[in-house]
Formats: structure tokens, C-alpha cells, sequence
């Protein structure tokens, strides 16, 4: 594949823009960047690769640009006046320097077809709508339509200039016949990166309102916002928009293929449909088998209910009766535990009483010797004295003096002394 690159000055924005040629003859196509910016933005996405065949086949010619989207609808911290500026002056240099190098580069009469990805999408829609006599086609793809969308609804008359939507809205009578006449193609997926989408479908709804006729499709929720996806569209798209009413033929197909998958649709509800209505006479006659059931288990669930009253009826009642016999355990065991706690402290009180009284029987038997012992004492201490006082007497009368002998006289006995009294034994007990 044949290619080669230059570099354009724009007067308008100060700037020089390089641009990449892609073979050397067939359709020409204007390829805007996304993301990077650069004109090397379709190379490194693989759309040069995808398209490849077309290019070495003399069907197509692309060329692919700078854009200045960091200094427009990305440059979210500037402001709207500078960014509605650059913006402007990116279309007027497209539609100015970049459109007649291609026609001086290419080998073609046929207008060019513009093309992009994303915020290139919004490039090439804009481009188209400003001047539509001088483009022959348009691809975009996963494009925001609305310039509010990159600004949070902020506008100026510049910014607006550059919004696809409102410069339909702004078309005269002639330039709406020329844009009839145009090819479009308007594709997205819907998944959930996908945030342009929402304008896609106000678009389509003006197109219809206007009765432009354009190819807008919708890709399944699981296309998402990439390269992988759109180099997939453009395979799709691209011949298509090279052929004589190819757009016409794909939305035939198009519509042709969800008449088909409508039909098959269709065949497919009625067939549940009838499955449905076969389900819903057996579930009617399953209804009315279980609502007999019901009542036979209603009336079982009503008499077990009866007899489960009666029974607790009847455990209440004994649970009163327990209760009763529980109060009067409870008092029972009270004054049994008091008669055990009693016995108990009779049974030491008596324990202290065996005690005293052993010893007391001992203190009586050690006071009984101790009598015994005094009595016998006392009884030596008697006889001794006696003893003593005989003696005494004996000495007494030794010393008087003995009187004159008398007449003799039948002599008496001696007084003999009365005895002491005995002491009464203390018995033992």
C-alpha cells in the first residue's frame, strides 16, 4: 500500500495540520481522528488495515487528518468563546485548504466521502450539514450530534455553527434538496459507553421530520464505544456508500432481514402463545383439583384446629392444677426445710447440753472423792483430838497434888468422856 503524508497551514488557526494519504486512485474519504487527535489516529485503530483491500484495490483513496479537538469540544477548561473559535476555524479549513488538496491530490471526479470515529463522527457530520453540495457521502460512527453534549449545554453562536443538529435545523429549502441526495450512514452500538447515542436519535428523528432520507442503525447492547466495533462498521459501511444506492440495499436488507426475524418472531409468540394457552388450561384445571383440596384440607386443618384448642383447653386446666400443687410443694418444702433447720439446731443445742452434763458428772464424781477424802480427814482429825484430850487429862490430874489420906472409901470409877458425835457419811449419787 502506497502512502504519503503532508502537512497543510491553516491561516485561520494558526496551525499546521499533517495529513496521510493512503493509495494512490479510487473514491476519495476524509477520515477525522478520535482520541489522539493525530492523523494517525485510523492506522493505529486498524482501520487502514480493515480497509486495506479497498485502498490496493484502487476502490478508495483516504486520507486522514489532524484534527484540533483539544482546543474544541475537548478543551472542557477553556473558554466556549476560544473553543467556539477553534472549532469553527477546523471546519473552514476542511471545507477550504484540506478539500482542495484532495481534489488536487486525487485522481477522482467524485466528491469525497467524510468519515469518523467519535468526536470525528461529530467533525464529519458538521462539515457535511454546513455545506452539502460539496461532499458525496458520510460515515459516522458513535458520534455526538449535539454540541451541548461537549460543552454541559453551553452555547454561543460559533458553538452552534459547529452543531450538526442545529445546523439542520438551520438548512434552507435548497440546500435540503441537496442533502436528500447524499448518502448517510449514522451507526452506533448500545452499550453503555456509548453516550451520544441519545443525540443519534434526536437526529434521526429530525432527518424523518425533514424527510431525509439516511441509514441511522442502532448495534446491540453489546457494542461498545472502540475501535473494535468500528472497524467492524466500516468494512460494512464503506462499499456500500461506493455503490449506486448501496445504502438503499443495505437498509432494504436491513429491514428485510428484521421483517424475516419479525416473522420468525411472530411464529415463535404464537407458538408460545398456544403453549401458553395449553399451560393456562392445565393450571385452570390444576386450580380447580387444588381448590377441592383446599376444602378437604380446610375442614382437616379446622378440626385439627379444634382438637388442638380442646387439648390446650384441657392443659391449662392441669397447668392451674400444677400451679396449685406447686404452691403447696412450695409451702411444704419451706416448713420442712424450717423442721430440718430446727432438728438441726436442736441436735447441737442437745450436743452442747451431752456436754455439760458429761461434764458435770465429772466435776460431781471429782467433788464426791473430794467429800470421801474430807470425811476421813475429819474422822483422824476427831480421833486425834480425843486422843489429845485424854492426854491432857492424864497430865491434868498427874500434877495435882495428891490430898491427905482419907478415910478409905470404896473407890468410884472415873467419869468416862461422852463420845463426839459421828459425821454422816455424803452418799454418792
Amino acid at each position: 500500500m502506497e502512502t504519503f503524508d503532508t502537512t497543510l497551514t491553516s491561516r485561520d488557526l494558526d496551525a499546521e495540520l499533517d495529513v496521510i494519504v493512503y493509495g494512490t486512485t479510487g473514491r476519495p474519504v476524509i477520515a477525522f481522528p478520535t482520541f489522539d487527535f493525530s492523523a494517525g489516529s485510523w492506522e493505529t485503530g486498524g482501520m487502514v488495515d480493515v480497509l486495506g483491500d479497498l485502498i490496493e484495490s484502487g476502490a478508495i483513496q483516504l486520507f486522514c487528518v489532524d484534527s484540533v479537538d483539544d482546543r474544541g469540544w475537548y478543551a472542557r477548561h477553556s473558554d466556549l468563546d476560544y473553543r467556539s473559535e477553534n472549532q469553527l476555524a477546523y471546519l473552514k479549513f476542511v471545507s477550504g485548504e484540506l478539500l482542495r488538496f484532495v481534489k488536487k491530490t486525487t485522481a477522482s471526479k467524485a466528491k469525497p466521502i467524510l468519515a469518523g470515529c467519535g468526536a470525528g463522527a461529530t467533525n464529519a457530520a458538521a462539515a457535511l450539514l454546513r455545506e452539502p453540495k460539496l461532499w458525496g457521502g458520510l460515515l459516522a460512527l458513535s458520534g455526538a450530534y449535539d454540541a451541548r453534549f461537549y460543552s454541559e449545554g453551553a452555547v454561543d453562536d460559533d458553538w452552534l455553527a459547529c452543531s450538526p443538529i442545529d445546523l439542520l435545523a438551520g438548512l434552507s429549502e435548497a440546500r435540503l434538496r441537496t442533502l436528500r441526495k447524499v448518502p448517510m450512514a449514522f451507526v452506533c452500538g448500545q452499550a453503555a459507553d456509548e453516550r451520544g447515542i441519545e443525540t443519534q436519535r434526536q437526529l434521526d428523528a429530525a432527518f424523518a421530520e425533514r424527510e431525509i432520507e439516511a441509514t441511522f442503525e442502532y448495534w446491540g447492547y453489546d457494542v461498545d464505544h472502540s475501535w473494535r466495533w468500528w472497524q467492524e462498521m466500516a468494512v460494512q459501511f464503506v462499499p456500500r456508500l461506493l455503490e449506486p444506492a448501496g445504502l438503499a440495499r443495505r437498509k432494504f436488507d436491513y429491514i428485510n432481514e428484521r421483517a424475516e426475524a419479525a416473522d420468525l418472531h411472530l411464529a415463535d409468540m404464537r407458538a408460545a402463545a398456544d403453549q401458553r394457552a395449553e399451560d393456562v388450561r392445565k393450571a385452570e384445571a390444576e386450580v380447580t383439583n387444588r381448590e377441592a383440596d383446599i376444602k378437604t384440607k380446610v375442614k382437616a386443618a379446622d378440626d385439627a384446629a379444634a382438637a388442638a384448642q380442646a387439648a390446650w383447653d384441657e392443659r391449662n386446666k392441669v397447668a392451674l392444677q400444677l400451679a396449685e400443687l406447686d404452691r403447696k410443694a412450695n409451702e411444704l418444702q419451706w416448713a420442712a426445710d424450717e423442721a430440718a433447720h430446727a432438728r438441726s439446731d436442736a441436735e447441737w443445742y442437745a450436743g452442747e447440753a451431752r456436754e455439760r452434763r458429761e461434764n458435770a458428772r465429772e466435776a460431781l464424781a471429782a467433788a464426791e472423792a473430794q467429800v470421801i477424802d474430807a470425811e476421813a480427814a475429819a474422822q483422824e482429825a476427831d480421833a486425834a483430838r480425843d486422843a489429845s484430850k485424854a492426854e491432857v487429862r492424864d497430865i491434868e490430874a498427874a500434877a495435882k497434888p495428891k490430898p491427905a489420906p482419907r478415910k478409905a472409901a470404896t473407890p468410884k470409877s472415873p467419869a468416862k468422856p461422852a463420845p463426839s458425835p459421828a459425821r454422816k457419811p455424803v452418799s454418792k449419787k
